[in-house]
């Protein structure tokens, strides 16, 4: 994970290790929606889930922070998170 001066954060995954795993079909990027705390991304979580988005990986700490990631119709990624505490 790279942190720019930006904010910007820039993640690079190999696609054999990522968790979930990647499927070559529409998901060879992921686009990560950053929130303040575990509980607005279990909230995030809660509000797609009613919505039919499909979850591929349930609320979890990770390295990085607390996340989740979702599909698109398309099968496009989007990873909600909240950053560690350093």
């Amino acid at each position: 994970m790279f942190a720019m001066d930006s904010g910007v954060m820039l993640g690079l995954w190999s696609r054999r290790t990522v968790k979930p795993a990647a499927d070559t079909a529409g998901e060879g990027g992921e686009i990560a929606f950053t929130l303040a705390d575990a509980d607005a991304v279990r909230a995030v979580h809660a509000d797609w889930r009613a919505r039919s988005l499909t979850v591929v990986q349930s609320p979890i700490d990770m390295d990085f922070g607390h996340t989740f990631v979702a599909l698109d119709p398309d099968g496009h990624r989007f990873r909600v998170f909240a950053p560690a505490a350093s």
